[in-house]
């Protein structure tokens, strides 16, 4: 029985109903990977929460920087090369959104010019200087009002926007002009990522869709499991040669052909008959290095799956829905509540475990929680919901500084010509 029907069924015994019950079914058998098929390193159910091996000290020989093209493929953000005295230069200021605190946005930069958007819907281009080039607004007086959060990308001078409500579409980047609008079913919560000349996204229904970049029209979709629950994370996916894969909202892992949709294989990671359980689930952002896919979830997982197969080569006990990053043989991940995780990446083998928050107050702890980080070859920088950036040091992996940016959400840092973009929900911050 699928996962669907099993909530589906909880629903029912619970006197609830549904509209859309029957969902979309389009596994193949033949070529699904189940779950008990991987490899658990740690048989114990309980997160591991206590420092590990502490003095191991982070090896940087021969570490090289990771290229961005590749890193816009791969989801990986490895090293970035750049330097900062982490002081504030610029803000760039907007209309405040609303579901900041929801949302895993993304900023783009084009040349010197900075595009993000806005509580209405605007999309805005900014010059270096922080002023406006030009705001466009697509949305009718009452769509504006339901505060639609925009996803973008950008190639050469197009500029494509996915959004909340189910609407898609590209403005001319020079101008900010309209080129063409379409509509989907479902809305999108998910990455979007330009190759070549498709559009990839994945929609609220859990379905990959391929657009076209020239006037918006379908060019294939692969349908997975359906949910009548809207992802509470941002949906990704990585390209690889012929095939992209991407995760849905279940916790599926589906490899594609990319010039035709068709399925490859299918992977289950996470299995429950909960409701609830699915409900809260949280993916992190898939990343691809080399042949295997990495990525964790709020449910204690954390997984190495082969691109060619999609077969678990390792499921390690980790609880974390940020994105994590892999250096060399090393993945760095961190938990939402402090604790960083350098990880062996072709063994699963836990090397070391570092609580971040130690230096600050116990009480001040307590609702704090890590939205993202990014590193160079000296520092981790890490945002929080509470305006603070830790700056901990690679090599030793402790927290040297912690710098205060107002008092709200900022997002995973940004790195772009060498200075970081810190993003809040009525501004982006850019520091030297």
């Amino acid at each position: 029985m699928s996962k669907i029907f099993k909530i589906i069924f909880i629903f029912l015994l619970a006197g609830c109903s549904l509209n859309d019950p029957t969902g979309i079914w389009s596994k193949k058998k033949d070529k699904k990977n189940d779950l008990p098929n991987s490899n658990i390193l740690f048989e114990n159910k309980k997160t591991i929460i206590e420092e590990f091996n502490i003095d191991l000290e982070f090896q940087l020989e021969n570490i090289k920087i990771d290229d961005d093209k590749l890193s816009y493929l791969t989801n990986n953000n490895g090293f970035k090369n750049f330097n900062s005295k982490l002081d504030l230069v610029s803000r760039f200021k907007f209309s405040k959104i609303e579901n900041f605190k929801k949302i895993e946005p993304n900023i783009i930069f084009s040349n010197n010019d900075l595009i993000f958007f806005d509580n209405k819907g605007s999309i805005l281009k900014f010059d270096k200087n922080t002023n406006l080039i030009w705001k466009t607004n697509i949305y009718s007086k009452s769509e504006k009002k339901l505060h639609p959060l925009i996803n973008l990308d950008k190639k050469d001078n197009l500029i494509v926007a996915a959004d909340s409500l189910g609407k898609y579409y590209a403005l001319d980047s020079l101008n900010g002009n309209l080129l063409w609008q379409k509509d989907n079913i479902s809305p999108f919560n998910s990455q979007i990522k330009i190759y070549k000349n498709c559009i990839l996204l994945v929609d609220s229904s859990n379905s990959l869709k391929c657009y076209s970049l020239v006037n918006g029209e379908e060019i294939w979709s692969h349908n997975t499991e359906k949910t009548f629950i809207n992802s509470i994370k941002k949906l990704s996916f990585v390209i690889k040669d012929d095939q992209v894969i991407f995760i849905n909202s279940l916790g599926d892992l589906t490899s594609v052909s990319i010039d035709s949709g068709e399925l490859n294989w299918q992977t289950t990671t996470y299995n429950t008959e909960l409701f609830q359980e699915i409900m809260t689930l949280k993916n992190s952002i898939i990343i691809m290095n080399e042949n295997s896919i990495f990525f964790s979830n709020n449910k204690n997982e954390f997984y190495s799956i082969d691109i060619k197969t999609g077969l678990i080569n390792w499921r390690q006990k980790i609880s974390s829905d940020l994105r994590p990053s892999i250096v060399g043989n090393l993945i760095l991940t961190i938990t939402p509540k402090g604790y960083l995780f350098l990880i062996d990446k072709k063994s699963g083998n836990i090397l070391k475990i570092t609580n971040l928050l130690k230096k600050i107050n116990i009480k001040k702890r307590k609702n704090l929680i890590l939205t993202g980080f990014v590193l160079n070859k000296e520092n981790i920088f890490v945002s929080t919901n509470k305006g603070l950036l830790l700056v901990v040091d690679l090599k030793t992996s402790v927290t040297k500084n912690i710098l205060k940016f107002y008092g709200d959400k900022i997002s995973r840092p940004f790195i772009y010509n060498k200075h970081i973009y810190l993003l809040r929900d009525n501004s982006i911050l850019k520091l030297n």
